[in-house]
Order: structure tokens, then C-alpha cells, then sequence
């Protein structure tokens, strides 16, 4: 996978996730672990982009 894919897979897996958080029936800890699922996703997005951005650097 490049980059975009590996962004775009990212993307759609985070708003997946935050189409779920509206759903009033989940339970406080369905929420936390949605949310830190979100925070994981966000970070390796994150970790993608600064190797996309920063190969080669060194």
C-alpha cells in the first residue's frame, strides 16, 4: 500500500467509528474503547504521514 491508500483507509476507518459514537445506545465503555480506537487510528496516521513526508531525510 502507498501512502494515499494507506491515508484513505485510515480516514474512512475513523469515521466509522464516529458514525458509532452517535449511536445513543452504547455504553460508557463502548465509548472509551471507540475513542482510543479513534486515538490509535489518529497516531498511525500521523506515523504514516511523517515517514511519507520525512524518508530520506537522514
Amino acid at each position: 500500500m502507498n501512502y494515499e491508500e494507506i491515508k484513505q483507509d485510515i480516514t474512512l476507518k475513523i469515521e466509522v467509528l464516529q458514525r458509532k459514537l452517535e449511536d445513543p445506545d452504547i455504553t460508557p465503555s463502548e465509548t472509551e474503547m471507540i475513542q482510543n480506537m479513534i486515538n490509535n487510528y489518529q497516531y498511525i496516521s500521523e506515523l504514516a504521514e511523517m515517514n511519507h513526508y520525512h524518508r530520506g531525510l537522514m
